[in-house]
């Protein structure tokens, strides 16, 4: 198992892309959890300052959105999210379209079904 990021521009160019493999990790969740965690510590290192991200995971995302504490096994990761997104323009991302700040959407399955996924790191293209 492993996480990856690709960074696009405003006009969905290809900035940069990034992957790490993952051991030891019980779920695919967790695994979408520090993937989020590190594409958001990137983008604040690279100095991206209006970011949208998208993640499959609809119960990541619905812990990231929620204004709760999350006291799962995963709590912490959420809330290491939850303060890096406040570190971009407009995060508060509800209304806006997606056009700024950080944006958390679902672009498709659950979390319990990327076992799966493919091309991880790859450059698209």
């Amino acid at each position: 198992m492993g996480w990856g990021a690709v960074f696009r521009d405003h006009c969905g160019a290809f900035i940069l892309s990034c992957s790490e493999g993952l051991t030891g990790f019980p779920t695919p969740e967790m695994a979408e959890a520090l993937a989020i965690r590190r594409a958001l510590s990137v983008s604040k290192e690279r100095g991206f300052q209006k970011i949208i991200l998208v993640s499959d995971c609809l119960s990541l995302i619905q812990r990231i959105s929620s204004t709760a504490r999350d006291r799962s096994t995963l709590g912490i990761i959420v809330g290491d999210i939850k303060t890096l997104k406040t570190d971009f323009q407009g995060n508060k991302g509800s209304d806006n379209g997606g056009r700024i700040g950080v944006h958390t959407s679902v672009s498709g399955l659950q979390c319990g079904r990327m076992e799966g996924a493919s091309g991880r790191g790859a450059k698209p293209g």
